[in-house]
């Protein structure tokens, strides 16, 4: 497979997934068969005690981590452009390492607000976007690493 296929390959995946749970978002806010107040808040598992306070700080740090990361992606990219612009070809890779990373953080902020709020279906879609994004990335992260490695690494060029 070219790298280019590849990488269509990879836009299909992720935007039809993209559309998928657009339509799975409008389920979400479907209420439950048992009425919106079947589930509880997670905060009562944790009888509201100290065990609360590490979830919501360790949660919101790992999520705002998650979203800086990204950041420093692009200002990577930015600097990558500069010194070796035919790598731009891929900058995908890079946009799917965003997504990637941007939904692993949500994950855990939308975690916070479930010790509040019982929002289980919106939770499950989140993760389901995570999962995406996670095997998006892993299955296209191998073929691409091996061909810049022989690319510009070892010098063989192609």
């Amino acid at each position: 497979m070219m790298m280019h296929d590849h990488s269509k390959l990879f836009n299909y995946v992720f935007f039809g997934f993209v559309l998928l749970c657009c339509l799975l978002v409008s389920l979400s806010y479907v209420p439950e068969s048992s009425g919106p107040s079947f589930y509880l808040p997670h905060r009562y598992c944790l009888n509201n005690g100290p065990l609360l306070v590490v979830h919501v700080l360790c949660d919101f740090i790992i999520g705002t981590c998650y979203f800086i990361i990204p950041s420093l992606l692009i200002k990577f990219t930015f600097r990558i452009k500069q010194a070796y612009p035919e790598l731009m070809h891929y900058r995908w890779v890079f946009f799917g390492f965003a997504c990637f990373i941007l939904s692993c953080g949500m994950t855990h902020f939308v975690e916070v607000l479930t010790l509040w709020i019982p929002i289980y279906k919106f939770s499950a879609l989140v993760k389901m976007i995570c999962a995406t994004a996670s095997l998006s990335t892993a299955a296209s992260l191998p073929r691409v690493a091996d061909y810049i490695e022989k690319r510009f690494v070892s010098g063989q060029g192609g």
